[in-house]
């Protein structure tokens, strides 16, 4: 029935999913752990069956959450996505719940729970993933990454002359107000661009 890896791929994709969807029923319906890790978590089923599991902590439930989540990591580690020799490249896996979705679902729920270390971690081999991704559309991540940073300069550059303007320092201003300015920056490059076309 299954060839080579399938199972592997199927199996991890089963934990991967399951882990996220539990995840996303704890952002939206559980406190979060900062609020209250003691509080009932959304029940947690691992098996098929007409019984509701028991509700267990929102702590317990997160810990079963990135349990699964790992879990998945070792079986899409098979994925050719990720541990083909040329990653990226003739594979239908793009479009699957794959090793690299899995790895940002993992540094979100470390990072819900508060366990920064291991959401840094994770989050690292995230962006290593999103870099090699760009070879496979011949995109430099360099050069993204300075135009990028030009954005961001041209941005805080127009608050800061604003603020100048305004007669108000910027570390007297409100957030909300250099919202509105990032914004007003923002749209000025967008009509900048349609006249330059």
């Amino acid at each position: 029935m299954f060839q080579d890896n399938e199972y592997s791929l199927c199996f991890g994709e089963g934990l991967g999913l399951r882990g996220f969807l539990h995840f996303e029923l704890m952002r939206l319906f559980a406190s979060s752990p900062a609020m209250n890790g003691n509080d009932k978590g959304v029940p947690y089923a691992t098996e098929y069956g007409k019984n509701i599991p028991v509700q267990k902590s929102v702590n317990e439930t997160m810990d079963f959450i990135i349990a699964d989540l790992l879990k998945a990591s070792e079986y899409l580690e098979h994925d050719s996505l990720y541990a083909s020799k040329s990653p990226y490249t003739h594979t239908q896996r793009r479009y699957y719940y794959n090793y690299y979705a899995n790895e940002l679902v993992l540094s979100r729920a470390y990072l819900w729970k508060g366990d920064k270390e291991n959401a840094l971690r994770e989050f690292g081999d995230f962006l290593f993933s999103v870099i090699n991704a760009g070879r496979l559309y011949h995109l430099n991540p360099d050069t993204a990454l300075e135009l990028s940073n030009r954005k961001f300069i041209s941005r805080f550059n127009y608050i800061e002359e604003h603020s100048i303007k305004m007669g108000k320092p910027l570390k007297d201003m409100t957030l909300g107000e250099m919202d509105q300015l990032w914004n007003e920056a923002k749209s000025k490059e967008k009509e900048e661009e349609i006249r330059n076309q």
